[in-house]
């Protein structure tokens, strides 16, 4: 039974993750759009830039979070 909660807690894991790794693909498709984008907004696209850059630090840091 101990291998079974192990199994258990890795499927967890894996759906826990897998949320994590849709919202990096999003963030890192945002960012394709964003440098695409002409340099008209008055410094907003730069922050927007850089929130998400942020943004994409945190999920590392949730991933590595024990």
């Amino acid at each position: 039974t101990a291998g079974g909660a192990f199994l258990a807690g890795d499927a967890v894991a894996q759906r826990r993750h897998a949320n994590i790794d849709a919202a990096r693909r999003e963030l890192n498709q945002a960012l394709v759009h964003l440098n695409r984008a002409p340099d008209i907004f008055g410094g907003h696209k730069a922050r927007a830039i850089e929130l998400i850059n942020g943004a994409l630090g945190e999920l590392r840091a949730a991933e590595n979070f024990r």
